[in-house]
């Protein structure tokens, strides 16, 4: 990822190959080309770009809100409800995606940003046995592979529990 100013962010993979960026004006606008993983990730920023849009809109206009309306769980509720149905989305497109392109690195990371801080086994896996044994085998996919093994066991007992680590309490 580039962050410029806090505010404008994009994301590209850097790899062996001619790679040409561009901009006519901002990092907002930013259109990396000429390697196979940045034209497969700016495919998929393309199927993400409404809800981005929808997502930015929730946002704007919770900002818009006093900071004690932020503070109360009545002005807040509608947005977070209306963040979590885009964030969804979102996961649903990244997932589609993933499955779509099993021999894409771009794939990968969108299981895993899919996934969560604390990823279950369950609905990973055949996620993961989907993709290529080139990615799967990667150093990420070894990783995010191994993560998901040691959180086979309490994928379902953990949920909506405080993690410690010797296990999870409710």
């Amino acid at each position: 990822y580039v962050r410029l100013s806090g505010q404008e962010s994009s994301q590209f993979y850097v790899e062996p190959g001619k790679i040409k960026i561009e901009s006519p004006d901002s990092l907002e606008h930013i259109k990396v080309t000429g390697t196979k993983t940045n034209l497969e990730n700016q495919a998929l920023q393309h199927l993400l770009e409404s809800t981005n849009k929808e997502i930015a809109i929730v946002l704007q206009e919770y900002q818009e809100g006093t900071p004690e309306q932020q503070k109360d769980s009545v002005y807040s509720k509608p947005f977070i409800k209306r963040y979590n149905t885009l964030a969804e989305k979102q996961k649903k497109i990244s997932l589609a995606f993933a499955r779509q392109h099993p021999n894409s690195f771009v794939s990968l990371n969108a299981i895993i940003q899919s996934s969560g801080a604390f990823p279950d086994y369950a609905s990973n896996y055949e996620l993961m046995q989907g993709l290529s044994p080139e990615i799967r085998n990667s150093a990420l996919g070894k990783t995010f592979s191994n993560q998901l093994e040691a959180n086979q066991g309490n994928s379902h007992w953990c949920h909506g529990s405080r993690v410690y680590p010797t296990g999870c309490k409710r």
